[in-house]
């Protein structure tokens, strides 16, 4: 195991109107879905982001968003460009050294606890995949 603390990144949008939640501000409206995503991204950072057992990273979209005064002071990266599996590749070789858990940034139901268990099987297993309804 390294003694390198684990790191989890949050993949997230800068919140700004039309640009985030664009399949639901089409049922709820814009306004509405910019409120659920400023939420939704507040809880995940307040519950993730300033757990001890891991260095939490926003692996921000766009580029130029790692300026944004991100919640809960963590940290940014760029996501960079492509699609969702190269951004999300890109940032797992930015990681540093050891274990790497990537999330969403608008999990409702997201715990510290689901995060120390990926962490946990990460210690036995190269990939873990969490569950996702969608």
């Amino acid at each position: 195991m390294s003694a390198t603390r684990p790191t989890l990144v949050v993949m997230a949008k800068a919140p700004v109107a039309g640009a985030v939640k664009t399949r639901l501000a089409r049922e709820v409206g814009v306004g509405e879905a910019l409120r659920f995503y400023r939420t939704t991204l507040q809880r995940t950072l307040r519950n993730l982001g300033r757990d001890p057992r891991w260095t939490t990273l926003v692996a921000a979209a766009p580029d130029a968003a790692v300026a944004f005064p991100w919640p809960h002071r963590v940290g940014a990266i760029p996501q960079g460009r492509g699609d969702l599996g190269a951004r999300m590749q890109r940032v797992l070789d930015r990681a540093p050294g050891g274990s790497c858990a990537i999330v969403g940034s608008d999990i409702p139901g997201i715990e510290a606890a689901h995060v120390a268990h990926a962490f946990r099987l990460l210690r036995r297993h190269d990939v873990v995949f969490g569950p996702a309804d969608d």
